[in-house]
């Protein structure tokens, strides 16, 4: 690998965002370095609404005069959206700058060993102390993820389900309790699965709940604002981590105008809506938000997904399959995805293009959106 090369051409030279898999590579990198964060730290840890939950926190953070960084994962369209800065995505100058800072602070060696995901997450950790906070979303699982070196100041933890199992574990029991043993300080937790809940409480661990107070007032700005009926938990649990954050504040809703959540069952057009989800917690939110509309699905999705329960849970929906088609190495076998619908007795044919008298629902992943996108 070339040490002199520019950011996106070493970055794509990672490969997979998480591989190799090596827990202990990114703490020894991290701590050679010495770094010191003043910075607040927010880390939101999950399954499902970490991106929509963090956005909605650093937006409000954002309008309230802070200064403020937003880490999510993984990106749509381009890697500059994995790094929102007071209410704009990072410039590629910037990108740019940071990487070359990390060239001369890291050994040949680290340069070469170092994931795709724990690059950014560096570059992340370069630029901290530029802010008065910072929200973070973990890429994967919780305590061994590499944005888990950082000391929080509060963690929000989003709903649990089963994800990534081949990383975390095919037990649900294992990844709630990987998710939590990232938890330093306070955190807040939204309302889980009757399942997760039992698992918690067999742990020793004190997690406070997301504030119900203001639940009517956001339930009122989700339907003005035409968002899904999901996102109304996930707002809620933002702003009660403004409430713990800046004590005695008064919450005022209107802050909140102009918040996008791009890709969480976003209106794209009058009949398409396009959502990034990708697991069964998705599909199950999904159902409930269509309730008995049909729609055309427009979708594929990774081989390591749970794709037959998925499509049974929005097989009452769909109208018809269309199999967008993707060249990527995760991406299930299209006879494999044929049998399945063929076994659940789904319409399909591949996508080719929109009509504008048929309502769409593009899911599947975020690579999903971004094929769609581009084809678009």
């Amino acid at each position: 690998m070339q040490e002199n090369s520019n950011f996106k051409g070493f970055l794509n030279s990672k490969g997979n965002e998480y591989s190799p898999i090596d827990v202990d590579r990114f703490p020894k990198i991290y701590k050679k370095l010495n770094i010191k964060v003043d910075t607040k730290i927010i880390h939101i840890v999950g399954t499902n609404a970490k991106g929509s939950t963090g956005r909605a926190l650093a937006y409000y953070l954002y309008k309230l005069g802070k200064n403020i960084l937003h880490f999510s994962s993984p990106h749509i369209l381009e890697v500059n959206e994995r790094f929102w800065i007071n209410n704009q995505n990072i410039e590629d100058a910037k990108l740019e700058q940071i990487h070359q800072k990390i060239l001369s602070s890291l050994s040949s060696e680290d340069l070469n060993i170092i994931s795709y995901f724990e690059y950014l997450t560096l570059m992340m950790i370069f630029m901290l102390n530029d802010f008065e906070y910072a929200v973070i979303e973990a890429g994967l699982g919780g305590e061994f993820d590499s944005t888990n070196v950082l000391k929080k100041e509060l963690s929000l933890v989003t709903p649990i389900g089963l994800d990534h199992q081949e990383f975390l574990g095919y037990e649900l029991s294992q990844i709630v309790k990987t998710k939590l043993n990232s938890i330093n300080n306070s955190a807040i937790i939204s309302s889980q699965s009757d399942r997760v809940e039992q698992i918690i409480q067999s742990l020793d661990i004190s997690l406070m709940k997301v504030d119900q107070s203001l639940k009517l007032e956001v339930e009122e700005f989700v339907v003005k604002h035409n968002m899904a009926n999901f996102l109304v938990d996930n707002i809620l649990h933002a702003l009660s981590a403004i409430i713990y954050l800046e004590k005695n504040i008064t919450i005022d809703i209107s802050l909140l105008d102009g918040l996008s959540l791009f890709g969480r069952f976003y209106r794209y057009k009058k009949n398409i809506i396009i959502d990034v989800g990708h697991n069964e917690l998705a599909a199950k939110a999904i159902k409930k938000e269509l309730g008995d509309k049909k729609i055309h699905l427009i979708y594929n999705t990774y081989k390591d997904k749970d794709y037959g329960n998925i499509l049974t849970i929005l097989k009452p929906n769909i109208e018809k399959l269309l199999i967008l088609k993707l060249q990527n190495d995760r991406i299930l076998n299209p006879n494999e995805l044929i049998s399945t619908l063929n076994r659940l007795g789904l319409r399909y044919e591949y996508f080719q293009s929109c009509y504008d008298n048929i309502d769409y629902l593009v899911f599947g992943s975020f690579s999903v959106i971004e094929r769609f996108l581009k084809f678009e």
